[in-house]
């Protein structure tokens, strides 16, 4: 009865979509988990070779390596036998023994809040509920899709390679490209995007999150076991779960979203009044803003910088449900420029360092999901424009860079206004002709060739892949005293020598569906 159940048969439905998606990404990992394991062994075999270091020569020698060498250390002072050795090394190799409860629990929630987010998602979804597809799509909206792909995957490009050691961060430290001003807020406006425009009902839009969530931890945490590493002591950041953080930002802001985009979504084609989204978001403006001005904060602490930051992230959502309420329908292109004008007039004006910066990329979500229900006014004469001006566009913005200046402006915004007005400039650059450039239609704009379009799809496979598991592969290949600073040119080469077998898998499947029709129409008579 239990598996027959209308219940069991939907959660088995949305298993569907995400599990095929990580099927090549685990096998993958276990086969680079093979690997890397086998070399250990060879590595700690050797390392019981060395004997008899005195301990002049320990300063050069790392601690943990004389713990696996098994090692006699001979000192006026102390003495540290064979037997005493092995104990250390037997405990050093039991890690996971030691960490603590707390950290067992906040595993477990991370690598369960997935399969359980998309049982409950299927509970709340009737039957009959199906995801919709346009299959009429005309050239312009298939243009926009490929448009949209291509810069996905390579804002996941530039975030894998970031995370590969010091050695590629420094390009991101030091503003390459202007890769502060556009990866991550081009992430946020896609993600923004595809969420409105999806059809799936939100607690199917989160859960499925919640999967790439919980499976990213799994593989970190694995990584982390097979290497040794204490995963318990930065759990949060390079012990488990790390990169996939920006997911669960990304649920956040589908969360918070949802009653903006019903309001998006519905056929009220006149004002209607003061809407029950707008008293929602109202009421949770009022509360940060009362805790801001009237709570007994620090001025100069991270308490009151966050009532701050979240009460004009609260005001953001209420701009765009109230504009909805009261704006006529023709009028409402402009709330787009107003929105646009009030997040980065609160960014310029005061430095908001982390966490105003996620709070940030959530605002940009939003106007990402307002502004496809609701095109900014002129946006396709200035989409030509900009599509058109392009070359010039990018030495206007390489020159307002910071030349020579190793730091994240993006997290930590500078001091003067100046400083923040330059920095802000460029990233509102970028998200204006993001948002305007698809709308000038595929006749004004640099199409994409054939072969790159239809490869968009095995490619954003990969990205998945490669965004889940790269710092697992990393963490692999580095050990469990890899802190990020270390870079790993073989984890690099790793990550996206993986587009070969995503290429042979779309191949294939390719292949095989084109011959299928082709098999039966010779079995037909004539």
């Amino acid at each position: 009865c239990c598996l027959s159940s209308p219940m069991t048969i939907r959660a088995i439905e949305s298993f569907h979509m995400v599990l095929p998606r990580c099927k090549l990404v685990a096998a993958l990992f276990i086969v680079l988990a093979l690997v890397c394991g086998s070399e250990d062994d060879a590595h700690s075999t050797c390392s019981r070779e060395l004997h008899d270091i005195h301990e002049s020569e320990l300063n050069d020698i790392d601690v943990q390596c004389l713990l696996q060498a098994d090692v006699h250390v001979h000192s006026p002072l102390t003495r540290v036998t064979a037997g005493d050795a092995s104990g250390l090394h037997r405990s050093a190799g039991k890690h996971s023994s030691q960490a603590p409860t707390w950290a067992w629990i906040y595993v477990a929630a991370c690598f369960a809040i997935g399969p359980v987010s998309m049982l409950l998602a299927s509970a709340f979804v009737s039957a009959g509920t199906k995801q919709s597809r346009g299959k009429g799509q005309d050239s312009a909206g298939q243009n926009r899709v490929a448009y949209f792909d291509l810069w996905r995957i390579l804002c996941v490009a530039v975030m894998v390679v970031s995370h590969a050691g010091e050695e590629f961060d420094d390009y991101v430290e030091y503003n390459m490209l202007g890769g502060q001003q556009w990866v991550l807020p081009c992430i946020m406006l896609i993600s923004g995007t595809c969420y409105v425009k999806s059809s799936l009902p939100p607690a199917h839009y989160m859960s499925r999150l919640l999967a790439y969530f919980s499976f990213g931890n799994f593989l970190n945490w694995v990584a982390a076991v097979i290497t040794g590493t204490h995963w318990w002591t930065d759990i949060t950041t390079r012990g488990v779960t790390f990169q996939m953080f920006f997911v669960l930002g990304l649920g956040g802001s589908v969360l918070v979203t949802t009653p903006l985009k019903n309001m998006l979504k519905s056929d009220n084609e006149r004002p209607s009044g003061l809407s029950v989204q707008s008293c929602i978001y109202g009421c949770v403006f009022c509360c940060f803003f009362v805790f801001y001005w009237f709570g007994d904060l620090t001025s100069s602490g991270s308490a009151f910088q966050m009532m701050r930051v979240l009460a004009e992230s609260a005001f953001t959502l209420m701009l765009a449900t109230l504009a909805l309420d009261f704006v006529p329908p023709q009028q409402q292109d402009l709330a787009g420029w107003v929105l646009l004008v009030w997040i980065y007039a609160t960014r310029t004006l005061r430095a908001e360092p982390r966490p105003g910066h996620e709070i940030h990329l959530h605002d940009l979500f939003v106007f990402a999901a307002f502004v496809q229900a609701n095109p900014l006014r002129g946006s396709k004469p200035l989409g030509t424009l900009l599509a058109q001006s392009w070359p010039v566009l990018l030495v206007l913005g390489t020159f307002m860079l910071h030349p020579g200046l190793k730091q994240r402006l993006d997290l930590e915004p500078p001091s003067s206004i100046r400083g923040r007005l330059r920095h802000y400039a460029v990233e509102a650059l970028c998200v204006v002709a993001f948002t305007t450039i698809p709308t000038a239609g595929p006749e004004r704009t640099i199409q994409l060739p054939d072969c790159v379009r239809r490869s968009m799809s095995w490619v954003t496979n990969w990205a998945l892949f490669a965004y889940c598991s790269h710092y697992a592969i990393y963490r692999l290949l580095l050990g469990r005293t890899w802190n990020g600073g270390e870079a790993t040119n073989t984890g690099v080469c790793i990550v996206f020598g993986a587009l070969l077998p995503f290429y042979a898998l779309e191949h294939f499947q390719t292949s095989r569906h084109t011959s299928a029709p082709e098999a039966s129409a010779a079995k037909v008579p004539a």
